[in-house]
């Protein structure tokens, strides 16, 4: 559609906008909360060894550990199964801090 139906060309982006979608709403971050969740989830390899014990929200997948959220480690070697040496997970930054990225089905919620 053209001007008269809404559409047209959007203005640029306004300095300091990011996070702010097209409507002006404010879009949600993946970034973790700053209190952390009550819950304990157990992050466990294919293997059955314990991984992490993590704070974890929500009843999702786990897709990524915020290295801030992990309570307790148990790997010898960042991303690296004690037991079986499989790499389970890869480090990354995500929104300018640190996590772990799971390979999918390498590492689960026990």
């Amino acid at each position: 559609g053209g001007p008269a139906r809404g559409g047209g060309v959007l203005p640029p982006p306004r300095r300091g906008s990011e996070g702010v979608t097209r409507e002006g709403v404010r879009a949600l971050s993946a970034a973790p909360r700053k209190k952390l969740p009550e819950r304990t989830a157990k992050v466990v390899c294919r293997c059955g060894t314990l991984l992490y014990k993590y704070a974890k929200n929500g009843n999702g997948a786990l897709v990524k550990c915020w290295v801030e959220r992990i309570r307790e480690d148990f790997t010898e070697a960042p991303c690296i199964c004690p037991k079986c040496g499989s790499t389970f997970a890869r480090p990354a930054m995500i929104r300018g801090r640190p996590a772990y990225k799971i390979i999918g089905g390498k590492a689960r919620l026990g």
